[in-house]
């Protein structure tokens, strides 16, 4: 093999390296901008879930808020209704208990 020969064979290896190399330089800037594209979504995604997470606190303390008021309520409720029920059974005695003095005394 002659000179000539060697120096064209080292220059096309040459060129393919090259090729190869500018081959992996388009796929580490495509990579790169994918990448970069995921950071950007994850902030998003980070911001999201923050507001999310500080709604779901106001949320959650409102929902103890309304069980506390809704458990004392009912419980208010049910006194209130006991005592009803206490003052209704003494409306009726006393009512029975003032027919039967206006029945043992005659009076229509």
């Amino acid at each position: 093999m002659s000179v000539r020969n060697y120096n064209h064979d080292m220059l096309a290896g040459i060129n393919q390296l090259k090729q190869l190399r500018d081959s992996v330089a388009s796929q580490i800037e495509a990579e790169q901008a994918v990448s970069n594209k995921l950071k950007d979504e994850i902030a998003v995604l980070s911001e999201r879930m923050m507001r999310s997470q500080s709604n779901l606190k106001v949320l959650n303390e409102s929902m103890a808020s309304y069980t506390k008021t809704l458990e004392e309520t009912e419980l208010v409720y049910n006194k209130i209704e006991e005592s009803s029920q206490n003052l209704l059974n003494v409306i009726k005695r006393e009512t029975k208990s003032i027919q039967k003095t206006l029945n043992a005394k005659n009076v229509p």
